[in-house]
């Protein structure tokens, strides 16, 4: 008996601590309303759960996990509720970074840590310089990012310092000083999905917090479609109702901006810019052999129906492919590109057997124009890619080259061109007559310098891995290890 007495009373302090520390953080939210209300929506999409976790919070963008010691114990020695925590994690939300393709080469440490560097800097904007050593340290931080980032900090050009080995001394010390939130539910386990994958075929009612397994990825699209949504209705709110707030949150609304433009999956879009043309290749579905044969028969040497040897194919003729090399574009980023590329452009039935694609390298003038007329032409400029310039930036040089080229009659049924840049530069003010796709590697390329006649992709941290790894199957490759 006094045992199950000891255990009631265990369980009861238990759910105690539960109790405040959802108190705690009603508190928090109630604060962030009354002094931030554009954040009022965002707030309302996230219900509390109890969950042991390590850190104050945690979220799959559907969910706010609270852990019940960490923010007690937050609570007792700051003797404030976590407001600024609180609009960390919202901050995650409302710039999708829950939502990272996890299927791609994803560094989940890497991407933690970016991420956590950008909302803490938002949060910052917001909420105003945390007390302490530790908003001491954060100024720091963000000050020695901005002048190695050349004064654009953002998650995507964190991210691929970090995994290009730069900061790697410092980012353990980075992480204590800017983590506020868990990640780990982003980056689901391959035990966590199989686990997800049985309850799903059990049919199994909800599991406990503690033991939940992560979203499934119907539930995860949705999540991330209502916070694009809320980051959308966020920024409309900065720039009209709440204008006074958004003329001093410049990089909250930069950053709701991008993260609500419209995402495209590059291997997709790169398929649109090929042309139908008249390929010779039989189509055994059109062709008759019973006639065919009958004819042959009765007339010796002339069948009745010849097989139907043209099938209109998408297939890659004209094309032009501008490579920005600027001093601030990212070479790695640059050769991940043209693999991508070419994996389409080489793809079975897309490629003809007449093919005339320029290359062509530019900073601020035209540094370079490969022209690509065969297979072989292609293995061998891939073999011995060379990025040439390291200059300034000017787009229209490579533009006006290029009708130079048409008027030559080099490009007489120019498909598209792409430009793929980091955003940075002067853009052509003519709509020229052919499609133009800006590809930017980075999400920091300022949108509203874009020409409105021209179609705008931007790559997230993985995709162009991702796209490779779908075109080698779009091709029907297969391991045979």
């Amino acid at each position: 008996m006094a045992i199950e007495q000891v255990a009631e009373t265990s369980d009861e302090v238990r759910e105690k601590r539960e109790r405040l520390a959802l108190a705690v953080v009603e508190l928090a939210r109630d604060r962030v309303v009354a002094e931030h209300h554009f954040l009022a929506p965002a707030v309302g999409a996230l219900p509390e759960e109890i969950r042991v976790m390590g850190r104050p919070f945690a979220t799959d963008g559907v969910t706010l996990f609270v852990d019940p010691d960490c923010v007690l114990g937050d609570f007792a020695r700051l003797r404030k509720p976590p407001t600024r925590d609180y609009v960390h994690v919202l901050m995650h939300c409302l710039l999708l970074h829950p939502f990272v393709d996890v299927k791609g080469d994803i560094d989940p440490k890497a991407w933690a840590l970016a991420t956590d560097i950008v909302a803490e800097k938002l949060t910052r904007e917001i909420c105003g310089v945390r007390d302490g050593q530790r908003g001491e340290a954060v100024s720091i931080v963000l000050e020695q990012l901005n002048d190695d980032l050349g004064g654009r900090v953002t998650a995507e050009r964190i991210y691929r310092g970090l995994r290009h080995g730069k900061w790697r001394e410092s980012a353990k010390d980075w992480r204590t000083v800017f983590e506020v939130d868990s990640s780990e539910l982003w980056f689901p386990t391959k035990d966590e999905e199989k686990h997800q994958n049985e309850k799903s075929d059990k049919g199994d009612a909800k599991s406990s917090p503690a033991t939940s397994a992560p979203l499934s990825d119907e539930d995860r699209d949705a999540a991330k479609e209502r916070w694009a949504r809320m980051a959308k209705s966020v920024r409309v709110d900065l720039e009209t109702f709440s204008r006074g707030f958004g003329q001093q949150l410049g990089d909250l609304k930069r950053e709701l901006r991008v993260s609500t433009s419209e995402r495209t999956s590059y291997l997709e879009f790169l398929r649109l810019f090929a042309l139908p043309h008249e390929a010779m290749r039989v189509s055994p579905d059109e062709f008759d052999y019973i006639l065919y044969t009958y004819g042959m028969k009765l007339y010796g040497d002339m069948p009745l129906i010849e097989p139907l040897e043209y099938r209109e194919q998408r297939l890659v003729r004209d094309f032009v492919i501008v490579i920005d090399t600027s001093g601030s574009v990212d070479g790695a980023a640059v050769q991940k590109f043209v693999d991508t590329t070419l994996d389409v452009l080489t793809s079975e039935g897309a490629f003809c057997d007449r093919v005339n694609v320029h290359v062509i390298q530019a900073d601020a003038a035209v540094q370079q124009d490969t022209v690509i007329r065969s297979m072989d032409d292609l293995r061998n400029w891939r073999d011995g890619f060379e990025l040439r310039g390291f200059g300034g930036t000017d787009f229209r040089p490579a533009f006006v080259y290029v009708d130079e080229l048409i008027k030559s009659g080099d490009l007489r049924e120019l498909a598209g061109l792409l430009y793929f840049t980091d955003g940075w530069g002067v853009y052509p003010t003519q709509v020229p007559r052919y499609k133009t796709a800006f590809v930017f590697y980075d999400d920091d390329y300022r949108p509203q310098c874009v020409p409105p006649w021209a179609i705008q992709v931007v790559l997230r941290p993985g995709e162009l891995e991702n796209e490779s790894v779908e075109q080698r199957l779009w091709n029907g490759e297969r391991d045979t290890n």
